[in-house]
């Protein structure tokens, strides 16, 4: 039944929108403080007249505080955050708990700290509070690393190959690639397949794989390229591998290396070049230099050779071992004194970066083999002179013989297509030379050759020239 209208000789009831809405108010009337019924709970139900007069004064007594509390004339308003500030105990005595961050900033930034006294950040960061909550767990220990990543064992690593793709080696040789030494892997090798994309392709691939540093300008020893006897021997053209004279070649060196031997070239006071693969795997202590030789272990030259120890020495960086002719094949040893320059021992030049060489002819001498595959190693230093050949020429030369070669740029060829005259082994190292605006200039250096003077197979030199500037760089250099 409807409930009865409320009489009250102190206020005016209520209407009947007002009583509508006093579920609403309600509500709306827990959300504001009270000064004069804080505590008061107000219900909607419609059997209770008390209740609702209670509703009644405390909303008429509330909505006068709220004008009173939020007019605009002298009175400052009050802001969202007053309506919650501590001083109204809004929840009476019901505990809430104040908001805590998960994890604390100094272990965001530098880990967590175990509360048993491990620590993974700097030592004033091993506290921490015990009350202090985290959102991860601690675990029992600490965690072992990941294991490093295996080699490639069974299929070898690409990035290896500066050319080529990284395949079983069998497998290139039969199907007429070239192998250009092992990718990693067991029996894995780096094959170029010049017959599909060309030789010339291949070594300009390889540029990219090799880029030129500047390291600086060429600087030789005022001394440099001058021999006693040189009138002589430029007028005597002296070729076939004849005796080359005491005197004649005064920066020739004749370099041991344990039970190795090898030729090099005097450039200053410190420093002698030789062919890098003859030095990479020796140590400074293991290496004997003489200068001055002529006749091997004899006392009758005029003036006598002098042996030194070497106390650094320096690999071309690009320099690799192949089953071909060795990558950027050039190294300098630093001598364990300084050289005493006499009329039988003084630097060569080195020549200018890039300079042209086919078309010219140069001296390549040492002590290696007279025949190939000999043991009988000749005494007295011989010469051979030898024409300069175009890389690609080279490379044909070769390939009409059944072998597969790339010439690249920091190598050239020398010798002669019928043969007959070539450096051979026991000569690696040693010097090719020739006259360059009045001084003898070292142009390229003993690396490699299919036998010793065959047809169609000319000797295999590091080309001194593209690497001038490092060498220059590595002699001026402690």
């Amino acid at each position: 039944m409807p409930a009865t209208p409320l009489q009250t000789p102190t206020m005016q009831p209520p209407s009947p929108s007002s009583l509508l809405s006093l579920p609403l108010l309600a509500s709306l009337l827990s959300l504001l403080p009270s000064p004069c019924a804080p505590d008061l709970l107000i219900t909607s139900s419609p059997t209770s007249s008390s209740s609702l007069e209670a509703a009644a004064s405390s909303f008429d007594s509330s909505r006068d505080a709220f004008e009173a509390d939020s007019s605009f004339d002298g009175v400052e308003e009050r802001s969202f955050d007053d309506f919650f500030s501590q001083q109204d105990n809004f929840f009476g005595d019901e505990f809430i708990p104040s908001a805590q961050p998960l994890v604390s900033e100094d272990n965001f930034r530098f880990g967590p700290g175990t509360p048993w006294g491990g620590h993974h950040g700097p030592k004033h960061q091993q506290q921490q509070s015990q009350n202090e909550r985290f959102f991860f767990t601690f675990p029992s220990r600490r965690r072992r690393p990941p294991p490093p990543q295996r080699d490639k064992f069974f299929v070898g690593d690409q990035s290896q190959c500066t050319t080529g793709s990284c395949e079983f080696f069998l497998i290139c040789w039969m199907s007429g690639g070239i192998v250009e030494g092992d990718c990693g892997g067991f029996l894995m090798s780096c094959c170029n397949r010049p017959s599909k994309v060309g030789y010339g392709v291949i070594a300009q691939q390889d540029n990219f794989a090799h880029p030129d540093v500047n390291w600086g300008p060429v600087q030789n020893d005022q001394r440099c390229g001058v021999s006693a006897v040189r009138r002589s021997i430029a007028q005597r053209r002296v070729v076939g591998g004849d005796e080359a004279g005491f005197g004649t070649f005064p920066w020739q060196a004749y370099i041991r290396i344990g039970t190795s031997r090898c030729g090099g070239s005097l450039v200053n006071e410190w420093y002698v070049v030789t062919a890098g693969h003859c030095v990479a795997r020796a140590t400074p202590h293991q290496v004997r230099v003489t200068l001055g030789e002529y006749v091997l272990k004899s006392d009758i030259e005029p003036l006598p050779g002098r042996t030194y120890g070497a106390s650094k020495i320096k690999v071309h960086p690009y320099f690799k071992f192949t089953p071909q002719a060795d990558r950027y094949d050039v190294a300098v040893i630093r001598l364990n004194r300084r050289v005493d320059f006499a009329p039988h021992i003084s630097p060569i030049c080195l020549p200018p970066k890039d300079m042209h060489l086919v078309g010219h002819y140069g001296w390549a001498s040492g002590w290696g083999a007279l025949e190939p595959g000999s043991r009988i190693r000749p005494k007295t230093l011989q010469v051979v002179d030898v024409p300069m050949i175009e890389n690609r020429q080279c490379e044909q030369w070769h390939r009409d013989k059944g072998i597969k070669v790339i010439i690249y740029d920091e190598m050239v060829c020398a010798g002669y297509y019928e043969g007959g005259k070539d450096s051979c082994q026991g000569d690696s190292g040693g010097p090719l030379m020739m006259e360059h605006e009045g001084r003898w200039t070292l142009i390229g250096l003993v690396s490699a050759g299919y036998s010793c003077a065959k047809r169609g197979q000319p000797g295999i030199y590091h080309r001194v020239a593209h690497t001038t500037d490092w060498i220059s760089h590595s002699v001026n250099s402690p």
